[in-house]
């Protein structure tokens, strides 16, 4: 006798997930139930139908990364982490609800319309919120620095020397403003305190990153990336956690639109136009890889 088969969406909040079961024939789901967002009574509720048959689940990523994943899996259950927003909707069906919603999660599974996510390893996650974390921090720093620079510009402060900011002359030229008010100079040094923290933290983070890169688990992948001009150990770790199995791109334009570099373009009757690139990717890759995408691999650029 042939196992049934059974097809679970899950349209998943914070605080709740909305679940729809099909089975391999029926325009209709055969259960539908909301359940608190509580990993183990997800499971439990899948468990009810891999014991009468293969049964498999999805959802859309977002809030809870994959830890459902992680649970269903643990659990035998095969689960699968859908891109967001790729889940197909009718352009004139202007409802969203969260039955609608796992409805077309569950038809979507059955039909295997979307490719999935490729799910990380959790020691590769880690690594890859460590490298998140510090380019948040690098971030900050900018946002920082750029602060400091019109406040004192705000001021008449200007910079009378040429060549770049934040050198070492450049610092010594802030530290001998002369500034009118106390509570300039007070605003002053909150943000050279400010920077001098996020520096800290951000030299923190690339020694913790190059060690990292440095482990068993990492060293031979990322040396030989580092083989590689403008590759160091931040963007080759950023590469082996961020994309995990290279061999999933067909090939280097399949790369390229994962990283969103590929030109945008609006072509129609005979015409054809290319805008810039899509910036439809990977954001923290491409935002790592761009300072270097014009540069030759070998020999001087």
């Amino acid at each position: 006798m042939t196992k049934k088969r059974y097809y679970i969406g899950m349209d998943v909040h914070k605080e709740s997930v909305q679940i729809a079961v099909f089975e391999e024939k029926g325009g209709e789901p055969i259960h539908e139930k909301r359940l608190s967002n509580d990993i183990g009574l997800l499971v439990k509720e899948a468990k009810r139908f891999s014991g009468k048959g293969e049964t498999e689940v999805a959802y859309e990523a977002g809030c809870l990364g994959y830890v459902i994943q992680r649970a269903m899996a643990e659990a035998g259950i095969p689960c699968y982490v859908l891109p967001a927003n790729k889940v197909a909707k009718k352009r004139e069906d202007r409802i969203k609800t969260d039955k609608r919603d796992a409805r077309l999660i569950g038809r979507e599974l059955r039909s295997k319309s979307i490719r999935p996510l490729a799910v990380p390893e959790a020691e590769d996650e880690a690594a890859r919120d460590l490298l998140r974390c510090r380019e948040d921090v690098g971030m900050d720093l900018r946002r920082v620095k750029q602060r400091l620079l019109k406040f004192l510009l705000r001021h008449g402060h200007i910079y009378p020397e040429e060549g770049n900011n934040w050198t070492a002359k450049h610092l010594r030229w802030m530290e001998g403003i002369a500034f009118g008010h106390e509570h300039e100079r007070a605003v002053y040094e909150e943000y050279r305190s400010q920077l001098n923290a996020l520096e800290e933290r951000l030299r923190r983070l690339t020694r913790q990153i190059e060690e990292t890169a440095e482990s068993p688990r990492y060293k031979t992948a990322v040396n030989r990336l580092r083989a590689f001009k403008g590759i160091d150990y931040l963007i080759a770790l950023a590469l082996v956690c961020e994309i995990g199995d290279f061999r999933r791109f067909g090939n280097a334009k399949a790369f390229m639109s994962y990283l969103g570099f590929v030109p945008s373009e609006n072509s129609s009757g005979g015409k054809r136009n290319q805008g810039g690139i899509t910036k439809a990717g990977n954001g923290h890759l491409r935002r790592g890889l761009y300072p270097i995408r014009y540069t030759r691999l070998s020999g001087d650029s």
